[in-house]
């Protein structure tokens, strides 16, 4: 659920610091802060990505994923871990 909008999404956002926004919620919250909405962490363009959120596509195989095979930071990878398995 997106905090800023309190909706459910299927196209969402995802902080560095772990934080869940619906894409174009985050797109208008970025153009005037430069700031996580929830923890205020400073954010640039390359600290959140772009999720997709869908049931038939998500296959989660913990043996495929480790930290050395991902780029996201700790609480990004935990997130999106936790993102994926509410999926299963």
């Amino acid at each position: 659920m997106c905090v800023i909008c309190q909706s459910t999404f299927d196209v969402g956002a995802l902080t560095k610091c772990g934080h869940l926004f619906c894409f174009s919620c985050l797109q208008i919250w970025l153009k005037s802060h430069h700031t996580c909405p929830v923890c205020k962490e400073r954010l640039n363009d390359h600290d959140w990505h772009k999720i997709v959120a869908q049931k038939a596509d998500v296959v989660l195989k913990s043996a495929e994923l480790s930290h050395q095979d991902h780029t996201f930071s700790q609480a990004i990878y935990e997130a999106y871990v936790s993102l994926l398995e509410s999926f299963l």
